[in-house]
């Protein structure tokens, strides 16, 4: 009998199999994630990488044919296509290039990179109302400025400040408003300017008039005075980028609309059918908060005077955050993806977010691997809580002046967070430098070598296939959970004498559920903040495992993650790099390592935003490395994420494989992948990890 199959089915079906083996599908014109079964990223083979934005800036510098043969090993594409936050790498040839690279390879993924933060103050910001924009808190002019004047004469100098960019230049932009009846700034009436220097004595500001399209006017004394909240630039000779005020209370303007109404205006055409970003499968907001410096200044609901956003208690700016991803779910449909930023201090909302980028792993800045754990905690939660189909991936990268030499063990360790925790993975920093080293601050910035170099452990060195570790055999190891716990059980049972060691302006209960107990605390006033009973720790690595649930804080939807900081003090009062990770309305298993301790009491302390209750339980804690691995089906990898060498028995471990290493390239590290069978042990060097191929 002969089967039947329909247009999609037939095509989705040759999807795959020419994925298989690596030939590209030129499938229907604008074809997308929705109409292949599922893209290369993510099936069940790892290790899913994919370019991050040297496709962005390959794409200026080589032509398609070139382009294309060196990013069709991975599984996709991720840069800017549009110009919002650098000029010198987005034209009319990366639409193109992304455009005609989905067409051929429907099976790989493409992704637009987009600042979630800022935008250059020139790209299509017409008729933008300037209350739109986000502004530190201002003064008022002492004296009447006339239309050719430079020098303005302030109330409060304090106000202002200038600090050189990451060019060394100095300068900041500034807005003028006139005031409202009621005293409060005025932004349909504005001027923006450019601060050049500031006479402190005098009270006095240099500036540069009717800067960004704006006009000189005269302005009689009273008239407000305010900074841009800013960062960049990010080229040399490119300009500041300024911050949206997604801030529920930011000023709207006469109609009544939001800045989230105008970004959603602007992106909504592109991604339509027909319009220019049809093809993509999603989108990922960089940068995705404001900073604590930027916090500190802020003056959100546009009255002139400093409030970080907070009102009643509440963070405005992060509803505003969660206002924008649920309008960017609707424009995109259930089927594209929308990513955030995932590092320090940023968090989505998994109703509408697919995932996050973990740009630098652990961080851009830990150069000594101190919050490894954290990086994994977070690439876990968000591959267990995402928006359904879930993507999170972690990348390799650290920024100047962390950004060391080649380092391929760091590498190594950062691929492994993502091999451990189910999620994609990329790379900025590459083995030989490349072109992503001119998007960086510093003395290259702007230099873009025409250089593309994968990783040896992305495509198995010699294998050189996509996905060679194929599927996982189980669930990640972490060895130190095998290990003693130094709360001797008293933190699972919650005993009376654990709870007594509790301390903390909290209220602080044991309940009995049917699944054991479990520890339930309360702040009585402000954020929680409690520190669990001391332990004696015989040095240099701890160990926290426990569980975490949070209830949710009452005006943020039950989806927004709470972010649950942990620490360790000791005996002499310092304390351990603070590690936050998220943890939402379920029980979320932590595994947290803390290094260098020296021998003697130490004591965790854990803390969470608000007054809701946190709730705890199966606390262990444990002075041995978090050594941990996992297998697959073509293999497996080792991390020792620890300041000494650890020894990993495979005899115990595997009894069912055996290894070696991979064969790797002469120009990367051949003494490490030098393709030589692994013994009964491994012995894996400080901070190191290996991935490794089955024999």
């Amino acid at each position: 009998m002969p089967i039947s199959i329909g247009r999609r089915q037939f095509l989705s079906t040759m999807s795959s199999l020419l994925a298989l083996v690596g030939l590209p599908f030129t499938g229907p014109p604008g074809a997308r994630a929705a109409d292949v079964p599922l893209l290369q990223i993510l099936r069940d083979r790892y290790p899913r990488v994919f370019a991050f934005r040297q496709a962005e800036v390959l794409a200026n510098l080589r032509d398609y044919s070139s382009w294309d043969t060196a990013l069709r090993p991975l599984a996709g594409v991720v840069g800017k296509l549009i110009p919002e936050e650098r000029t010198d790498t987005v034209t009319e040839r990366n639409i193109r290039y992304f455009r005609q690279f989905k067409k051929r390879y429907p099976h790989k993924v493409t992704l637009l990179h987009l600042n979630g933060r800022s935008r250059l103050p020139t790209f299509e910001t017409e008729g933008w109302y300037a209350g739109w924009w986000l502004y530190q808190a201002g003064t008022l002019m002492v004296e009447s400025l006339t239309r050719s004047a430079t020098r303005i004469s302030v109330s409060d100098i304090g106000r202002f400040e200038l600090e050189a960019d990451g060019f060394g230049n100095l300068w900041e932009d500034l807005i003028i408003t006139a005031r409202k009846p009621n005293g409060k700034p005025n932004f349909a009436i504005v001027e923006h300017i450019r601060l050049v220097r500031i006479n402190t004595a005098a009270s006095a500001l240099i500036v540069r008039r009717g800067q960004y399209g704006s006009i000189a006017r005269a302005w009689p004394a009273g008239s407000y005075v305010a900074a841009h909240a800013t960062e960049g630039p990010y080229f040399p000779g490119g300009q500041k980028l300024w911050c949206y005020n997604l801030s529920t209370l930011s000023p709207r303007d006469s109609a009544g609309r939001h800045v989230i109404d105008a970004m959603i205006d602007g992106l909504q055409p592109r991604f339509a059918s027909g319009g220019s970003l049809d093809f993509l499968d999603g989108m990922e907001l960089d940068v995705f908060s404001l900073g604590g410096r930027r916090t500190a200044k802020i003056d959100a609901d546009g009255d002139g005077v400093v409030d970080g956003g907070i009102r009643n208690g509440t963070d405005t700016y992060v509803l505003g955050q969660v206002e924008l991803t649920a309008r960017l779910r609707t424009m995109l449909g259930p089927n594209r993806f929308l990513l955030t930023d995932g590092g320090l201090g940023q968090r989505a909302n998994t109703a509408d977010v697919n995932g996050v980028e973990l740009e630098g792993v652990p961080t851009t800045a830990d150069f000594d691997i101190y919050k490894w754990s954290q990086a994994l905690s977070i690439l876990r939660f968000f591959q267990n809580h995402g928006r359904s189909p879930v993507l999170s991936y972690g990348m390799y990268k650290f920024t100047p002046p962390f950004d060391p030499p080649t380092r391929f063990s760091a590498f190594r360790l950062a691929m492994a967070a993502a091999l451990f925790s189910d999620s994609a993975f990329t790379f900025y920093d590459e083995p030989v430098p490349g072109s992503t080293l001119g998007l960086k601050p510093g003395p290259d910035a702007g230099n873009f070598p025409d250089v593309f170099t994968i990783w040896d452990e992305a495509r198995g060195g010699s294998l050189d296939t996509y996905g060679w570790l194929g599927r996982p055999l189980r669930p990640a190891i972490h060895l130190a959970e095998k290990q003693p716990d130094l709360y001797e059980g008293a933190g699972v049972s919650i005993t009376d004498d654990f709870i007594a060691g509790v301390k903390g302006a909290a209220v602080i209960q044991r309940v009995s559920t049917s699944t054991g107990a479990h520890l339930c605390l309360q702040a009585k006033t402000a954020d929680l903040e409690v520190e669990l009973p001391p332990v004696s720790v015989p040095g240099p690595d701890l160990v926290l495992v426990f569980d975490a649930y949070a209830e949710p804080l009452g005006e943020f939807p039950v989806t927004l993650p709470r972010i649950v900081t942990v620490t360790v003090k000791m005996s002499n009062g310092s304390k351990l790099p603070i590690l936050k990770v998220p943890v939402d309305r379920s029980w979320n298993h932590l595994v947290l390592s803390f290094r260098p301790l020296p021998s003697g009491s130490s004591t965790f302390c854990i803390s969470a935003e608000g007054t809701e209750r946190l709730r705890l339980r199966r606390i262990k804690a444990v002075a041995f490395p978090d050594l941990m691995y996992r297998e697959f089906e073509g293999g497996a990898v080792f991390a020792n994420p620890s300041d000494a060498p650890a020894t990993f028995d495979l005899g115990a471990l595997c009894p069912t494989g055996s290894f070696r290493r991979l064969s790797g390239s002469p120009d990367q590290d051949p003494a490490t992948n030098d393709g030589n069978p692994l013994g009964s042990t491994l012995t894996l060097p400080a901070l190191d990890a290996l991935v490794t191929v089955r024999s």
